[in-house]
């Protein structure tokens, strides 16, 4: 998964917002409207969200290089968990602004992100069913 990083087009640096985030800030709010694209350059963000009962569950860490924001992006759908530093981190925001002026603007470059996203999203969608069929086994 850190391979992200490494495979994120070269035209993509300029439309990169560096955020630095100091340990328990919360980078996606639960329920939030999906705006924004992230790579976590440095440290580890914490993958939690509350159930319909207001347990907190954590779901998973994320390490530098990984991508997080970008299913909600394609879905529209609200984001469905919240994303918090549990280390001091440093993460790459594409915004959905920037999204918007690099498909206008340069679609060469918008159809190299997309691709990108696109191969990040199906390994995750991957990994989430090799998941699955080991719960089923």
């Amino acid at each position: 998964q850190g391979a992200a990083l490494a495979g994120m087009p070269p035209g993509l640096w300029t439309y990169l917002e560096r955020v630095e985030l100091p340990d328990g800030a919360v980078l996606i709010r639960q329920d939030e409207p999906p705006d924004d694209v992230f790579v976590l350059e440095s440290g580890r963000l914490s993958v939690e969200m509350v159930t319909a009962e207001g347990i907190r569950m954590r779901l998973r860490s994320v390490n530098a290089g990984v991508v997080v924001g970008e299913v909600a992006l394609y879905t529209g759908v609200p984001r469905t968990a919240d994303v918090v530093a549990e280390t001091r981190s440093v993460v790459l925001r594409l915004s959905k602004a920037s999204i918007e002026q690099i498909e206008a603007e340069e679609p060469e470059l918008a159809a190299a992100m997309h691709r990108w996203l696109a191969g990040i999203l199906s390994e995750r969608l991957r990994d989430t069913l090799r998941e699955f069929d080991a719960l089923l086994d």
